[in-house]
């Protein structure tokens, strides 16, 4: 999920464990392979057709943008060699010569204007939300690439980076990218085995080979860890690290994160269309208590709001308020539920403390609970469809920016817009949507902050989306590996590191 459900979901929990765990050479004198463990399998390798933050950081491995974000989220070139702005509704790229494409092919002009349009139109694309107010792509002279805006867009260049390039003849069942790596396996073959691609034009990744598993389950995860058969664990939960003594070869890797857990109500379905009743819930959580309860100290924050305090949007107005039990009650006898609602709370793994504290807090203001956890290829596509009720999610704000989540998941559904793609609340206000629509052309950050502002004040006050906490990821590396720590907390394949490597 922009990414990033954490995307762009940035999962919590530890989760599937696809296809059998295959012994490997692990390194020798020239040759190094990298077994990379994901919380889940993949959603697609269509590049436009998802929003998932480990799909991502995978294809990052295989496809390219124009232009790429550095670890501290700085636009840097990468496609695009360079680029003018010689109006604020018209940039021209210089397309990059000398990429080879995995099949041999050299990247053209044609390919990528082919990619920019597909990405643009094609019904499938949920990355056509970052380029909603692109007007026209066409070829400028020799190797530009001319892109028009309907107004002001200043930040398409951050958006941009989450466009990847393909062939103008791609073949999702084929993946051919520019990247480090090129897939060898067949896409459907578990694990993934990546190969380092030997005319790449840019940097040489530290493993030559890279096989990609998805692990699901504590008792996968064990397995998996004491058996040596994985190097790097994207993402593991505070919870299993107390149950799970980490010891060498084996270290712990903490990266701040952009992320929010998000618990959604659908309001479109009853209780949870009367506006009294999300209110009752949101009153019913003790952030405080639930990150006490649930997470080690300074693993985690409660959230104040949607948006972390390092993403701009964030107001520094928002507070944490206290829980308010008995005013919770009154507001749903008011709103006519009866005592012992059965609801059911929806997610794809969190840590277990946060479903007890989340049970028992809405247990106690008079809702019978139960949770349902579903595969994470399930559940993607259920909440984010609208089909849950009550749901756990996490978003990852990839480029610590508050539009990302304000169009994708705020913004009422509106795929001629390409905006709300991810709303899978039915959530819709028509001053809100006016308010997003209107930052994303504001080339003023002052004035653009405060619409950000503004459209999140009305969405907190309607609540389909309650914030409640931001907690680090945490990543496990077996030496020789470690991680590049990258703001917005993605493990890339290219971004793992060989200590003391020698060719």
């Amino acid at each position: 999920m922009r990414a990033r459900w954490i995307i762009g979901f940035t999962a919590l929990a530890v989760v599937v464990l696809a296809g059998g765990l295959t012994a490997c050479h692990h390194q020798t004198a020239k040759s190094i392979t990298l077994r990379l463990g994901y919380e889940h399998d993949l959603v697609t390798f269509d590049p436009y057709a998802h929003d998932d933050s480990v799909t991502r950081s995978v294809l990052s491995a295989l496809y390219e943008p124009l232009v790429s974000l550095s670890p501290e989220l700085e636009v840097e070139p990468c496609l695009a060699e360079r680029w003018t702005t010689p109006s604020e509704r018209t940039w021209r790229f210089k397309i990059r010569r000398g990429v080879l494409f995995h099949d041999g092919r050299q990247l053209t002009v044609e390919d990528v204007l082919a990619s920019l349009r597909r990405a643009i139109a094609s019904p499938e694309s949920v990355v056509a939300t970052y380029l909603t107010t692109v007007e026209k792509v066409h070829r400028d002279t020799g190797d530009f690439v001319e892109i028009t805006t309907k107004a002001p867009f200043p930040l398409l260049l951050s958006r941009l980076a989450f466009v990847p390039i393909v062939p103008a003849d791609f073949n999702p069942a084929r993946p051919i990218g520019t990247g480090p790596y090129r897939l060898v396996s067949s896409p459907e073959k578990r694990p993934l085995r990546l190969e380092r691609w030997t005319s790449y034009w840019g940097k040489v990744p530290a493993a030559d080979i890279v096989e990609i598993f998805g692990v699901t389950g504590r008792q996968a995860l064990v397995r998996v860890l004491d058996g040596g058969q994985i190097d790097v664990m994207a993402t593991v939960t505070s919870e299993f690290l107390q149950q799970w003594t980490v010891r060498p070869p084996w270290r712990i890797e903490r990266i701040p994160s952009l992320t929010t857990t998000v618990l959604g109500m659908n309001v479109l379905r009853w209780p949870f269309t009367d506006p009294r009743v999300r209110k009752a819930i949101d009153i019913s959580i003790d952030r405080r208590e639930l990150v006490r309860t649930a997470f080690p100290a300074g693993e985690a924050t409660p959230a104040a709001s949607l948006i972390p305090v390092e993403v701009f949007g964030f107001s520094p107005t928002s507070v944490v308020s206290p829980a308010e039990p008995a005013r919770a009650r009154e507001l749903l006898r008011e709103a006519g539920v009866p005592e012992g609602t059965s609801i059911v709370l929806e997610h794809a793994g969190v840590p277990a403390g946060t479903l007890t504290y989340l049970n028992k807090a809405l247990g106690e203001v008079g809702f019978q609970v139960s949770d349902r956890r579903y595969p994470w290829e399930e559940y993607y596509p259920r909440f984010m469809g609208g089909e849950s009720g009550l749901f756990l999610f996490g978003w990852n704000f990839p480029f610590a920016d508050a539009s990302d989540m304000l169009d994708s998941v705020i913004h009422s559904r509106n795929p001629e817009k390409h905006l709300g793609l991810q709303n899978g609340s039915g959530y819709s206000n028509a001053l809100v949507d006016r308010w997003i629509e209107a930052a994303v052309q504001e080339p003023r950050s002052a004035q653009r902050l405060e619409m950000l502002r503004q459209a999140l004040r009305r969405e907190a006050e309607d609540r389909p989306y309650l914030p409640l906490y931001h907690a680090s990821r945490i990543v496990l590396a077996r030496a020789p590996f470690t991680v590049v720590k990258r703001s917005g907390s993605w493990i890339l394949p290219q971004e793992v590191l060989v200590e003391n490597r020698e060719d």
